[in-house]
């Protein structure tokens, strides 16, 4: 039997704050395949990257205001 989102997130939020730490370790580890060195050096390359962009303002400055209201509005 597969439980849907809602019934996973309703019996995760059922755990202890250290079975959920655990449990979000685990899901965040099984998103990808990667060593800790090759996660570092991908943020290492993405700071950069925003740097550079930054500095020649071709980035699009979003207010944190804005970014909390659209992030409320996709996890709804």
């Amino acid at each position: 039997m597969t439980m849907s989102l809602m019934e996973i997130k309703l019996q995760s939020s059922r755990l202890s704050p250290g079975d959920r730490a655990r449990l979000a370790g685990f899901l965040l580890d099984s998103l990808h395949d990667h060593t800790l060195a090759e996660i570092e050096l991908d943020w290492k390359k993405e700071i950069a990257r925003r740097v550079v962009a930054h500095k020649s303002d071709a980035a699009i400055a979003v207010s944190a205001d804005n970014v909390f209201t659209e992030a409320k509005r996709l996890c709804q």
